[in-house]
């Protein structure tokens, strides 16, 4: 988004074209971030082996996806417990 200023350009919008490209390189290192944080996520459930899957969102929260193993759903942010 590195686009050159024209002159005639006020200091208002060269000020919102910054904060544009200062969100969009946030945002890229945010999801980034979080292909990272998956990915270990996944690799550690691998780990442990095949009773634990990772599953959704929690449908009880929404703040974390669920463990599901043992034939129960268990979301490790809000302790919510159901049967599969």
């Amino acid at each position: 988004m590195n686009r050159p200023s024209p002159p005639h350009r006020g200091r208002r919008e060269r000020a919102l074209i910054a904060d544009l490209e200062t969100l969009d390189r946030r945002l890229a290192a945010l999801e980034r971030e979080q292909r990272l944080v998956r990915n270990t996520l996944c690799g550690i459930a691998r780990e442990i082996g095949p009773d634990v899957v990772i599953g959704s969102v929690c449908s009880h929260c929404s703040r974390s996806y669920v463990l599901i193993t043992d034939g129960m759903l268990y979301c490790p942010k809000c302790k919510h417990r159901r049967t599969v």
